[in-house]
C-alpha cells in the first residue's frame, strides 16, 4: 500500500491546522496569561508532536498498516475535541499567575500544570496521525514531508490573513474544521464509511457551536492575567493584539460592573490591549479649550520648548499624545501607530467620542512600525515622542519573535537623533519607579548613541522630569540654553512635576555620578542597564549576570520587579524530557534495535535545534527590516516552510548512488549560507530599507528560497537512511526531532535575550555543522563496513 492524494491532502490540511492552532493559542495565552507564558505555547506544541513519535514507535504492535487509516482518523477527531476543551479551559479558569518555586507545588501550580497537559493533548493527537503516516509511508517521506511544511506555511499565511475577520475564538473553530475535514479524509482512504460520516457529523457540530457562541459568548475570555473581566463595550483581535475598550471604572483593578444605563463617562475611555498595555480616547468635540487640563501631564513637558511645529508621535494609540500637540499648537503630527484596530476605535466606533481625532488635517495618521517608518523617512521634527509604549503582549509573532520591540535600543535613539531638526527634542515617558532602573537604561543608550555621534558632553543634552510615578527624559539635540532650563524650572515651580536632572542642577546625585562615569555605573548597578542594541533588544529584561552566571541566565524580569523561574524551570523539563525520549526506548522499555546507531539520535536532534534557533533568529531580525512582527512572521516562516517543503520533494528525484554526496554538499552549502546570513544581513537590510514594503516583502523571500530549501532537505534524506536500515526507527527519529525543536525553542530565547540573535544564529549553525559532522562519520563508517564485507 502506498499514499494516495488523500494521504497528501490530509497531512497538508492536518499541518495547516495543527500550526495554525498553535500561532492561535499563543495569541489567546498572551491575554489570559502574561507574554512570557504565551512563548510556552511554542512548547507545548512541539511537545505534543514530539511525544507521539515516540509513543508510535514503543507501540509499534497497536499501530499496524491495517490500522492506519481508522487510527489516523480518530487521531484528528481526538486532536479537535482535545483543542475545544484545552482552549475553553484555558478561557474559564482563573489562573494565579505569580510564578515562585512554592507555587509549583501549590494548588495554582497544579491548576496551571492541568492547563498546559491540556494544551499539550491536542498536538499529541495530530502527532499521532502524522507520526503514524511517516511509520508507514517512509518510502515517500520526500513528498509527504514537501505536505507537510507546505501545509505549515499555509498556516501560518491563513492566520495571518484571516485573524482580523474571525477574532481567536473564530479561528480556533476555523483551524479545528479543517483538522475535521483532514480526519474524515484519512477514513476516506481506508473505506472507513461510518467514521467518515462520524468526522462529518463532528464537523457540522462545531459549525453550529461556533455560530451558537456569536449570539451566546459562551466561549469567551473571562479571566485576562488572572483578573475577573466584566463584557467590554467593545471588542476586536487581529493577529498580533486583543483590544477592548472600557469606560475607565472598568480598568480600575477591581474591575467593577458599568451599568450602561449611567451612560459613558464624559472625559475619556480606556482602549486595553491583551489586558496588559493600556492608552485611552479623550473626549474632544474639536474645542481645545476643553481639555487644557491636559498641559499639565508629565507628557506634555517637551511643549515648554520652542520650536513645536513638526511632531511624530509613537504609539499614537488612543490619541492623548495627539491631542497634546495640538492644544501647544503644533501644525502637523504625525501620528504612527502599529496596530489598525486603533484608527477603526478612534475615527469610526468611537469617532462621536473622540472628535475622529485621526481625521483632523494637521494629523498625518500613519499605521507603521514607527523604528521602520524613521528609517525609511527623510523628514525631521521638533519634537519625537513616545509615551508609555510598551510590549508585553506577544504578536502572532510572539512565541516566535520574543515578544520586544526595537524603540529602546543604542540603534534607534542614533535614528532619533539623525531625524531631529537643530533644536529638536526627543520625548521618552517611562514609569518611574525606585530604584528608576528604567530611567538609568535609557540614560545609558542616550550615552552610547551620543558617542556614536561625537558628542563630547551629553549630560548638557539631557533633561529628566517627573510626575508620581511617570518620568519623562527629554534629550535636545543642541544643548539646553538657559531661558530653556528657567521654563523648564518654571513648571516645577508651578507645581507640574519634579525636576530629577537637569543640566547645571544635577539635583540627582546617582544620574550625575551615571554621567560622570558611565561604564562604571553600569557594571556597578546590580541589575542589567546596559544599552540594548537592535541585535538584543530587550529593554525590559534586567537581570545581570553574576558570578555564577547558571543561576541568573535563565531568569525572566516580570512587570512585579521580581525575576521568574519560567524558562529555567521550562528548559531544564524539556531537556530532561527530550533525553528521556531518548532514553526511554533505550532502557526502560527495552526497545533496542541491532541496527540502531548513535549517530542518527544525533542527527535527528540537532536537525530539530538548528531549524527552530534558525527560524525564531530570522523572525526577530527581519522585523526591522520588514517594518512589522507579523510581516516577519508571516514572510519568515512561509519561506522558509515552502521552500523547504521544495527542497523535500527535490529529495526524492536524487539518485540512491548520488544521495550520500549530495546530501554532504547541501549540508556544506547550508553551513556557508548560514554563516554569511548571520553576518551579512543587516548591512543589506541597512542599504534597501528606503524601498517600498511591497519590494522589501518580495526581496526577503527570494532571499530566503535558497536557505529554504537547503533546511528541508536534510530530515526527509535521514528519514530514507533510517529506512534502508530499520524502517521501524522512523516514528522515534521523528520524535527526537520534534523533541529537540522544543528545547531549541527555549533554547532560542535563552540565548537571545541573554547573548543576542548573533550567539543564537551562530548557535543553529553549529547545530548544522554537528548535523553534518554526524553524517560524515556515518558515510564513513557504512563505507568501512562494505569495504571489511568485500
Amino acid at each position: 500500500m502506498s499514499a494516495n492524494r488523500f494521504v497528501f491532502a490530509s497531512i497538508l490540511l492536518l499541518s495547516l491546522s495543527l500550526l495554525a492552532l498553535e500561532i492561535t493559542i499563543t495569541r489567546i495565552a498572551s491575554v489570559v496569561m502574561y507574554y512570557h507564558f504565551s512563548f510556552l505555547a511554542i512548547s507545548l506544541a512541539l511537545l505534543g508532536l514530539g511525544a507521539s513519535g515516540i509513543v508510535v514507535y514503543l507501540f509499534a504492535e497497536y499501530f499496524t498498516l491495517e490500522r492506519f487509516s481508522s487510527q489516523a482518523a480518530r487521531a484528528c477527531i481526538l486532536y479537535a475535541i482535545a483543542a475545544l476543551l484545552a482552549i475553553a479551559v484555558l478561557l474559564s479558569v482563573q489562573l494565579n499567575l505569580q510564578v515562585s518555586w512554592t507555587w509549583l507545588w501549590s494548588s495554582a501550580g497544579f491548576l496551571f500544570l492541568i492547563v498546559v497537559i491540556l494544551l499539550v493533548l491536542p498536538f499529541f493527537f495530530g502527532g499521532i496521525a502524522i507520526s503514524l503516516v511517516l511509520k508507514h509511508f517512509s518510502a515517500q517521506v520526500s513528498q509527504l514531508y514537501f505536505a507537510d511544511l507546505i501545509g505549515a506555511g499555509l498556516g501560518c499565511l491563513f492566520v495571518v490573513l484571516s485573524f482580523d475577520l474571525l477574532g481567536g475564538i473564530g479561528m480556533v473553530t476555523l483551524v479545528l474544521c479543517i483538522g475535521l475535514l483532514a480526519a474524515a479524509l484519512f477514513a476516506w482512504f481506508g473505506k472507513q464509511k461510518l467514521l467518515t460520516l462520524f468526522a462529518g457529523v463532528a464537523l457540522g457540530a462545531l459549525i453550529i457551536l461556533a455560530m451558537l457562541n456569536t449570539q451566546t459568548q459562551w466561549l469567551r475570555i473571562r479571566y485576562p492575567k488572572g483578573q475577573v473581566e466584566t463584557t467590554p463595550v467593545f471588542e476586536k483581535w487581529n493577529a498580533f493584539s486583543r483590544v477592548a475598550v472600557f469606560p475607565p471604572n472598568l480598568l480600575s483593578k477591581n474591575f467593577e460592573p458599568w451599568d450602561p444605563d449611567k451612560g459613558i463617562p464624559v472625559d475619556r475611555m480606556g482602549i486595553d490591549i491583551d489586558a496588559g498595555a493600556f492608552t485611552s480616547i479623550v473626549q474632544f468635540d474639536g474645542n481645545l479649550e476643553k481639555v487644557d487640563y491636559l498641559r499639565s501631564d508629565i507628557a506634555a513637558v517637551p511643549y515648554r520648548l520652542t520650536p513645536k511645529q513638526d511632531v511624530l508621535v509613537i504609539g499614537a494609540g488612543g490619541g492623548q499624545d495627539v491631542l497634546i500637540a495640538l492644544l501647544h499648537g503644533s501644525q502637523k503630527v504625525t501620528a504612527v501607530e502599529i496596530n489598525p484596530i486603533m484608527e477603526t476605535i478612534v475615527n469610526e466606533r468611537f469617532g462621536d467620542f473622540s472628535g475622529r481625532l485621526y481625521q483632523n488635517p494637521r494629523v498625518n495618521f500613519v499605521i507603521d512600525e514607527a523604528r521602520s517608518y524613521i528609517r525609511h523617512s527623510a523628514q525631521q521634527y521638533d519634537i519625537i515622542q513616545a509615551t508609555l509604549v510598551d510590549t508585553f503582549a506577544a504578536s502572532a509573532a510572539g512565541a516566535f519573535a520574543l515578544s520586544e520591540n526595537y524603540l529602546y535600543t543604542r540603534e534607534a535613539f542614533t535614528d532619533y537623533w539623525d531625524h531631529l531638526k537643530p533644536n529638536g527634542v526627543l520625548a521618552m515617558t517611562r514609569w518611574y519607579f525606585e530604584p528608576p532602573t528604567e530611567m538609568y537604561r535609557l540614560t545609558a543608550i542616550t550615552l552610547e548613541a551620543l558617542r556614536a555621534r561625537g558628542i563630547a558632553q551629553p549630560e548638557k543634552h539631557i533633561i529628566i522630569t517627573r510626575q508620581d510615578q511617570r518620568a519623562t527624559f527629554l534629550l535636545k539635540k543642541s544643548e539646553y540654553t538657559s531661558q530653556e532650563l528657567e521654563q523648564i524650572r518654571a513648571g516645577e515651580e508651578e507645581g507640574f512635576y519634579e525636576i530629577v536632572y537637569a543640566p547645571e542642577m544635577g539635583i540627582d546625585s546617582e544620574f550625575v555620578r551615571q554621567f560622570a562615569q558611565p561604564q562604571e555605573f553600569v557594571r556597578a548597578y546590580p541589575l542589567d542597564i546596559q544599552a540594548p542594541t537592535d541585535d538584543r533588544p530587550f529593554f525590559f529584561y534586567f537581570v545581570k549576570p553574576s558570578d555564577n552566571p547558571l543561576a541568573t541566565l535563565f531568569n525572566m524580569y516580570s512587570g512585579e520587579g521580581e525575576p521568574s523561574t519560567l524558562l529555567l524551570t521550562l528548559f531544564f523539563i524539556l531537556l530532561a524530557l527530550a533525553l528521556l525520549w531518548i532514553g526511554a526506548p533505550l532502557f526502560l522499555f527495552g526497545k533496542t534495535n541491532s541496527t540502531l546507531r548513535v549517530e542518527w539520535l544525533v542527527y535527528f536532534a540537532g536537525i530539530g535545534l538548528g531549524f527552530i534557533l534558525v527560524e525564531i533568529a530570522l523572525i526577530q531580525r527581519f522585523i526591522l527590516f520588514l517594518g512589522h512582527p507579523i510581516y516577519a512572521l508571516a514572510v519568515i516562516l512561509f519561506a522558509l516552510l515552502f521552500f523547504g517543503g521544495v527542497g523535500s520533494l527535490l529529495t526524492g528525484w536524487i539518485p540512491e548512488t548520488a544521495r550520500a554526496r549530495t546530501h554532504q554538499i547541501g549540508l556544506i552549502a547550508l553551513a556557508i549560507l548560514l554563516l554569511v546570513y548571520t553576518y551579512a544581513l543587516q548591512t543589506l537590510f541597512n542599504t534597501l530599507i528606503g524601498m517600498p514594503v511591497a519590494f522589501r516583502i518580495a526581496f526577503s523571500i527570494l532571499l530566503l528560497m535558497p536557505l529554504g530549501l537547503l533546511m528541508g532537505m536534510p530530515f526527509p534524506l535521514g528519514i530514507k537512511l533510517v529506512t534502508a536500515h530499520a524502517p521501524d526507527l522512523v516514528p522515534w527519529m521523528w520524535g527526537i526531532n520534534g523533541m529537540f525543536s522544543v528545547v531549541g525553542s527555549v533554547l532560542a530565547a535563552i540565548m537571545a535575550i541573554n547573548f543576542g540573535l548573533t550567539v543564537t544564529l551562530n548557535l543553529g549553525l553549529l547545530s548544522y555543522i554537528l548535523v553534518l559532522v554526524t553524517t560524515l562519520y556515518s558515510t564513513r563508517k557504512q563505507a568501512a563496513k562494505w569495504h571489511t564485507a568485500s
